[in-house]
């Protein structure tokens, strides 16, 4: 999904700078906004995936029980 997003906020963004248009530079604002949510949201789960690799290699080794 951020891969057609990441384009449509640009494009969006483009053609408001162009027509000046209030609809259309308050969706370019709202797109924008929300791009830089998602890119906040993946950020810390990309930090909290490598804290939790790097605690899995520092901390006791995991203990496999079998049935």
């Amino acid at each position: 999904m951020t891969v057609p997003f990441g384009t449509l906020v640009p494009g969006t963004n483009a053609l408001a700078a162009r027509t000046a248009l209030p609809p259309v530079v308050g969706a370019a604002v709202v797109l924008f906004a929300v791009l830089v949510l998602v890119w906040v949201v993946v950020a810390a789960a990309t930090v909290r995936s490598a804290l939790s690799d790097v605690a899995d290699e520092i901390g006791p080794p995991r203990r496999t029980v079998r049935a």
